[in-house]
């Protein structure tokens, strides 16, 4: 019973003719809740602890330890092997190719030839001498021909023959024309005999 602020309690109102029932759309009805079905507890996972590690007897380090250095000693051995293989590969090869290498030009042949004209040695392939000092120790030019009158005592005249170029009271000298490599009498020369004279007198 409904009690208004005065505390008398307010009549209440008779519902006349058939109840109502209102239409409520399917969207706004509640929808029924299941119970909810109890979940069974996940199991518990077991920790697994890791082994621990076990402790190694003196013994057993030792064993380890040699086991390590014959295993360090295998290794250098076996690149030592094939260092030495290599060198001796490459050896081979480098033999080889020195041996295979064309032999070097031979070098050139340096002969002379002499000028029996001028009495001169110059270079010539065809030449009979092999050094420069041979050919001009046989190298000579002819002796020019003596010519009277030229106030020259030249070979072959004397104060006989010629005694306008060789007087009687002259002393025969002969000095060496180093330009022809030939010798003439002349009176301030250093030679006293024509063959002295050729011995040492040459052309350059």
């Amino acid at each position: 019973m409904a009690i208004d602020f005065l505390g008398k309690p307010k009549p209440v109102k008779k519902k006349i003719g058939p109840e109502v029932k209102y239409h409520v759309p399917e969207k706004e009805k509640a929808p029924k809740t299941e119970a909810t079905k109890k979940e069974a507890p996940a199991p518990a996972v077991k920790k697994v602890e890791a082994p621990k590690p076990q402790e190694l007897s003196e013994a057993d380090l030792i064993t380890a330890f040699k086991k390590k250095m014959r295993r360090k000693k295998l290794i250098i051995a076996c690149l030592i092997i094939l260092i030495c293989l290599g060198g001796i590969i490459g050896g081979y090869f480098l033999y080889n190719y020195i041996i295979n290498l064309p032999p070097p030009p031979p070098p050139p042949v340096v002969k002379y030839l002499c000028n029996s004209t001028t009495g001169q040695c110059s270079l010539d392939e065809s030449g009979t001498y092999d050094s420069l000092s041979a050919c001009q120790a046989s190298c000579f030019a002819p002796p020019p021909i003596p010519v009277c009158g030229n106030g020259i005592c030249e070979t072959n005249e004397n104060s006989e023959n010629c005694a306008s170029d060789c007087p009687a009271s002259v002393v025969v000298k002969y000095s060496c024309n180093t330009t022809s490599g030939q010798c003439f009498a002349d009176a301030n020369g250093t030679y006293t005999t024509l063959s002295a004279c050729q011995a040492s007198c040459f052309a350059p």
